[in-house]
């Protein structure tokens, strides 16, 4: 009862004078602290005729808001419904760390997505006299053509005769070289069969700007460069804490260009509701629930506690360059997160990040996103940043009230859009969830703690005059007018115990 009266009046505090706007509301959190407040209030509350209703019957439907910021008069308005991931009565406060599969469960995994028993380390062939004999012939076709249409190149390229020279003189260098190449090579040379693979991880290496990662394929004489016309699996150091990413061997009918998955969060996508799991979305293709039956069958008991997070219909279109917009597959993007007594994590790009001039190290937060084709192929899995519960901390942990989540999430829009930029604008919210969020320990990338949080979702649109501006500053009209704030970058994160905002980068 002591800490409602105090947030209570932290929050009468907090509506009579707005924040600073420069004021900084990220903070490392204490996490003994939190769960000192957890567990007191457990013991006030530890009444058997005091039985709490659903998570879900605690909060309103919805959440609406309609208000103007005081530092830049930015309009924030939601009409949206609020996501509860939890279909118990509290959300537990739950120690975790690093859950590193052992050598057995991803070769376990890894067998199923290639349906293969034995795997292998992908190796390089070496380089042979055809190799270099390729490279030859494409040099002396650039020393013909710089040769043969000087004029041509140079009014092409809008280049000078310098310019030309250098270039030419750069090909026959390269010839040269190719040609040294060619005869210090033996005449035969054949690529040795690849390793078995026996769900090794490699070991961590601290450099910041290099790490070190395997291939994983099911065949051990597949050795050619060209990667993407084979099903392979990468995987990467522990302190990159990427478990695996699995990629389907493209098809050379493929269109060149276009992204190995599908988007979600975009024009194109559709969110897919649990009430329509079972309806496929246009002729022919599978359903939600049977793309989702498929991601699950690859991850068997290794991820048997991930739930469904989202699933998007969208195609494979990519985002920019010259084959933008461009598609030929349509399928499902399925995201899934770890359930724990019944509450399940919100779905989150970021990962927790810490480094140095010497050593970066990176914790995801645990999630699993896969790509199912309209007809059924799996055409990608990853998987990042695996934890393990140690200990529970407390099965229920106290939910600030919806109100004062409310004034919170208005006071950190203050913060958030306190720039000259921002004036005028408008915050639209597209999505409230409240779920389990991993927060770390002081000092300290291994461990952490699973608490309640409010995830908010939206858009910002600048004023036209403001859109202008950016647009004449070299932004395109799209990136000028608005900015998106999805799964990879959340508008707001709170944590629901204690009221602290949450930086996902930082951790805490």
């Amino acid at each position: 009862m002591k800490r409602i009266i105090i947030l209570l009046f932290a929050a009468f505090m907090l509506l009579a004078c707005q924040p600073t706007p420069d004021h900084d509301a990220v903070k490392q959190k204490d996490t003994n602290v939190l769960i000192d407040t957890v567990l007191s209030e457990q013991t006030e509350q530890n009444d058997p005729a005091l039985a709490a209703p659903p998570v879900s019957a605690q909060f309103p439907a919805r959440f609406q808001c309609d208000e103007t910021t005081e530092a830049r008069g930015v309009h924030i308005v939601a009409d949206v419904p609020i996501e509860i991931l939890n279909d118990g009565t509290s959300f537990p406060v739950l120690r975790v760390e690093h859950r590193y599969l052992t050598n057995e469960e991803r070769l376990s995994v890894c067998r199923r997505l290639f349906g293969a028993d034995t795997l292998y380390i992908w190796k390089m062939a070496p380089r042979t006299r055809d190799d270099v004999k390729r490279n030859m012939e494409s040099c002396l076709h650039s020393i013909e053509y710089l040769t043969e249409h000087k004029a041509e190149w140079m009014r092409e390229s809008e280049s000078t005769e310098q310019e030309w020279r250098q270039l030419l003189d750069s090909q026959q260098q390269r010839l040269a070289e190719l040609k040294q190449e060619f005869n210090s090579l033996p005449e035969d040379v054949k690529a040795e069969p690849n390793k078995p693979w026996d769900g090794f991880v490699p070991e961590d290496n601290p450099s910041p700007v290099d790490w070190n990662a395997i291939t994983i394929v099911a065949d051990p004489d597949l050795h050619d460069v060209a990667m993407q016309y084979y099903d392979q699996v990468g995987i990467v150091e522990q302190s990159k804490d990427r478990v695996l990413s699995y990629s389907h061997a493209r098809s050379e009918q493929d269109v060149i260009g276009t992204a190995d998955g599908f988007h979600g969060e975009t024009a194109d996508a559709t969110r897919i509701l649990p009430t329509a799991y079972d309806t496929p979305p246009v002729d022919g293709a599978i359903t939600a629930r049977e793309a989702i039956g498929i991601v699950k069958e690859m991850l068997g008991k290794e991820a048997e506690h991930y739930a469904v997070a989202d699933v998007w219909w969208s195609n494979n279109a990519c985002f920019d360059g010259e084959t933008k917009g461009i598609y030929d597959k349509w399928g499902y993007l399925i995201r899934l997160t770890p359930t724990f007594s019944g509450a399940q994590m919100v779905f989150l790009y970021h990962f927790a990040y810490e480094g140095s001039d010497d050593y970066n190290r990176y914790w995801p937060y645990d999630r699993i996103e896969a790509h199912v084709a309209s007809d059924g192929t799996l055409l990608g899995l990853s998987w990042d940043g695996a934890l393990k519960v140690t200990e529970t901390v407390s099965e229920t942990s106290p939910l600030l009230p919806y109100d004062e989540v409310k004034t919170l999430f208005v006071n950190q829009m203050n913060r958030k859009f306190s720039m000259d930029e921002y004036v005028g604008g408008t915050v639209s919210l597209s999505c409230v969830k409240l779920g389990l969020m991993r927060i770390r320990e002081k000092n300290d990338m291994e461990h952490g703690l699973l608490v309640p949080a409010w995830f908010f979702y939206g858009t910002f649109e600048y004023t036209e005059q403001e859109r202008d501006a950016r647009i004449k500053q070299g932004l395109f009209p799209e990136q000028a007018a608005r900015n998106t704030y999805d799964s990879e970058h959340p508008l707001c994160i709170i944590n629901a115990i204690d009221g602290s905002i949450i930086d996902p980068y930082q951790g805490y």
